[in-house]
C-alpha cells in the first residue's frame, strides 16, 4: 500500500512542489514519463494549465485516502482508482460506505451514552 502511495505521490509532488526535483539535470516530462508506472492519468494531463490546482487537491486526497479507517485493500482501491482519473467525489463515497459497513465510530462529534451504546451494539452485531 504505502509503495502505491509514493507512486501516486511522486508526480503530483513534482507538479505542486518547486524544489521536489531540485538538484536533478533531466526532463521534467521524461522523468514524469519513465516514473509512471500504472498509467497515471495525471501524467497524460500534466501539460493542461490547471494541473498544479488538481494535483495539490489529489494529494490532499491521498492524505484522506491514508488516514481512513478501510482496509488496505480498499485503500489500494482508492489509490488506484485516483491515478485512473475517476473522481474524487466518487472515491470518498467508496471509502466512507466501507468505513459504516465496518461499524467503525467516529469520535469525531461527542455523542450522548444512548447513542453511543447502540452504536457500539450495532457494531457488535456486524460481527457476529
Amino acid at each position: 500500500m504505502l509503495l502505491l502511495q509514493k507512486i501516486a505521490e511522486f508526480p503530483r509532488k513534482s507538479l505542486t512542489d518547486s524544489y521536489f526535483l531540485q538538484g536533478l539535470r533531466l526532463d521534467h516530462r521524461e522523468l514524469l514519463e519513465a516514473m509512471d508506472v500504472c498509467d497515471d492519468i495525471i501524467v497524460k494531463e500534466s501539460r493542461k494549465s490547471n494541473v498544479s490546482d488538481r494535483a495539490k487537491n489529489e494529494l490532499k486526497l491521498l492524505e484522506e485516502i491514508m488516514k481512513s479507517q478501510a482496509d488496505n485493500r480498499l485503500k489500494c482501491e482508492a489509490i488506484l482508482a485516483l491515478m485512473a482519473g475517476e473522481r474524487q467525489d466518487k472515491i470518498k463515497e467508496k471509502l466512507c460506505r466501507q468505513e459504516k459497513v465496518n461499524g467503525v465510530i467516529s469520535l469525531d462529534k461527542p455523542a450522548n451514552k444512548k447513542t453511543k451504546s447502540n452504536s457500539i451494539k450495532t457494531q457488535v452485531n456486524i460481527y457476529t
